[in-house]
């Protein structure tokens, strides 16, 4: 439908009204000056069409021939727009003047588009491009990708490769980083490992240092893992930073319960009242806890003006029982929010739970069997070590 649309503009159209001959003739004439009707009306001796811009002329011969007298009604398109303004100077400087501003404008550089960044910065990028003329409003006749491929690459160290493409009116330069190197442990810094909770090791990988648990032994939080100090034949000791992976199988206990009766309020009584609200001025009294307001308003706009319906309750103490069933419903809710909060993503081997009720309240006590790293690190310095 669009090129359709786009065509008819440019093609123009021209409606025009035939009278006071021969219908007929005139169709037939029409045909034989190869001009062609469109939306043809015929109502008694009166035709109603329309055709091309171009073809227009053609219709007048035909019209002679057939002794019509032809009125043209409309004219659309842009041939009936040039046509209009063809005596206007304004008009055909206007379209020169556009034509040349949209072959500038087509010529110059409007953005640039930078892709594959992850260590630097993309404003410091661009700031290093724009210091060398690489920036919007350059002339595309000033770029060459092969130059700013090269200096891209310069640019950095962590650069390894980039590609520099000119599509259009767009620069899009695609850079390749290379892998930094690993950041190495600083040797100044000494540490030992110890556990961070008590369990049974199942594993001890020792990455630095020296081991002080093996396979089965049973640890307390706060026990040194691997330590930092390492005693050398000579009798001197080398300090280092102990690294170490250390699983172990530790227990998390937790209890959660609720009470079987509760006391809870009851609304008994409600009184409403009403005030008048004017301009922020609240009469008889302020209103607190409102319930709803009414204001004059229109579909564009709202008054400050209405009413306001405060609603005041009276409350009275009730206890209320809770069935087993919910009491437990409430516990293991409880339960599972305080385990995912403490635990996350811990791995569970296995758990214990158990349930205990009397008449006062309902508990439940679980125990969670994990496995996790417990390793933890522990500086200290040089001069706690003792000579």
């Amino acid at each position: 439908m669009l090129l359709s649309d786009l065509k008819r503009f440019f093609e123009g159209r021209v409606y025009f009204t035939a009278r006071e001959g021969f219908p007929d003739l005139f169709m037939n004439s029409c045909m034989g000056q190869r001009a062609r009707l469109r939306d043809v009306f015929i109502k008694g001796d009166s035709v109603d069409a329309c055709v091309r811009y171009s073809e227009y002329k053609r219709v007048l011969r035909a019209a002679d021939l057939s002794g019509m007298a032809v009125e043209s009604t409309k004219k659309t398109g842009l041939p009936a727009v040039v046509s209009r303004n063809k005596k206007r100077l304004g008009f055909p400087a206007g379209i020169v003047l556009a034509a040349v501003i949209i072959q500038i404008l087509s010529g110059v550089l409007w953005s640039v588009d930078i892709s594959g960044l992850e260590h630097i910065k993309e404003d410091d990028m661009y700031a290093f491009l724009e210091d060398r003329g690489v920036r919007k409003g350059t002339f595309l006749s000033a770029i060459d990708c092969n130059e700013i491929e090269l200096m891209t690459e310069n640019m950095s160290p962590l650069i390894m490769k980039a590609t520099a493409n000119l599509i259009g009116s767009k620069l899009y330069i695609e850079v390749i980083e290379r892998t930094p190197p690993p950041d190495m442990a600083d040797e100044s810094v000494y540490a030992d490992v110890v556990a961070a909770k008590d369990g049974v090791v199942l594993s001890a990988d020792i990455l630095a240092g020296v081991s002080n648990v093996k396979e089965g032994d049973e640890v307390k939080k706060g026990d040194v893992l691997a330590s930092g100090r390492q005693e050398l034949s000579d009798g001197s000791t080398r300090l280092l930073r102990a690294r170490a992976i250390v699983l172990a199988r530790t227990e998390a206990s937790f209890s959660c319960g609720t009470a079987l009766s509760v006391n809870v309020k009851r609304p008994v009584k409600q009184k409403d009242s009403r005030s008048l609200y004017f301009f922020g001025l609240v009469f008889p009294k302020k209103a607190e806890n409102a319930a709803c307001a009414a204001f004059l308003s229109t579909p564009s706009s709202v008054f400050p003006i209405g009413v306001i319906r405060t609603r005041t309750s009276e409350f009275e103490d009730v206890k209320l029982k809770l069935p087993p069933a919910r009491a437990k419903l409430i516990c293991l809710t409880d339960l599972a929010h305080t385990v995912f909060r403490s635990l996350g993503d811990t791995y569970v081997s296995g758990r214990e739970i158990s349930s205990t009720r009397d008449a006062r309240q309902y508990v439940i006590d679980a125990r969670f069997f994990c496995e996790e790293d417990i390793a933890k690190e522990q500086l200290f310095r040089a001069s706690e070590v003792s000579p």
